[in-house]
């Protein structure tokens, strides 16, 4: 089981409705094809088939009961997302008021009650991500949690809160295509990117994909970067 929830807009599966598709991303390499998979396409259906990303820096406020080690990887994490952008930066602010994503490493109730709208999922979540897009498709704000109560296992706490920050980013699919990926559709407890993870990162945080590019506009961009 997986544990991604996002905005009440959902992404429905890339492949759908259109016939050609699947002969067309065979032309782009793997690091290209995966981007399409995970950053068009989610774990739920329904909705728009384009790219959501973040207008402006990420600014994040950690609610937590004395989570250290938690604290620490997320240190760890936001230096390496730092280093894969190059549009935007990751910022830990000390008020929930400055913050634009929140971090709950906490129970479930505590999740819930500040993300109403997460409550019916949150059962059989341990993690989640929710987000919030405009018009434009750029995401504006989000939030996320870790259960610290249910899930005991430090490494699977990590690979959780690695996870749902990474699909924070609009990267919001699961795939069963790459088992060490972070990005993985079973469940496992890396705690740590893949070298593919790092690349399609870099292309969500990268200036050339841009917010509301739907699979042919991302199709187009890649095959010329290939010529």
């Amino acid at each position: 089981m997986k544990y991604l929830v996002f905005t009440t807009i959902f992404l429905s599966f890339y492949l759908s409705g259109c016939k050609d598709r699947p002969e067309k991303i065979y032309k782009l390499n793997a690091e290209q094809q995966y981007f399409m998979k995970i950053a068009l396409g989610s774990e739920f259906g329904g909705g728009n088939e384009v790219l959501k990303k973040w207008g402006n820096d990420i600014n994040i406020f950690v609610n937590h009961d004395s989570q250290t080690e938690l604290l620490m990887e997320l240190d760890q994490i936001l230096s390496e997302l730092n280093a894969l952008s190059s549009t935007i930066t990751f910022n830990i602010v000390p008020t929930i008021e400055e913050a634009n994503f929140v971090i709950f490493l906490t129970d479930a109730n505590t999740y819930g009650a500040y993300e109403t709208s997460t409550q019916p999922y949150l059962d059989g979540n341990w993690g989640m991500v929710w987000i919030y897009w405009n018009g434009a498709n750029e995401i504006y704000k989000g939030s996320m949690y870790v259960d610290i109560v249910r899930n005991t296992d430090l490494n699977c706490m990590k690979h959780l809160l690695r996870e749902e920050l990474t699909q924070g980013l609009g990267l919001l699919n699961d795939s069963y295509d790459y088992e060490a990926s972070i990005f993985y559709q079973g469940w496992t407890c890396t705690p740590s990117y893949a070298e593919i993870d790092k690349a399609i990162i870099s292309m969500q945080l990268g200036t050339k994909t841009m917010a509301g590019m739907d699979y042919d506009d991302l199709f187009n961009l890649f095959a010329q970067e290939s010529i």
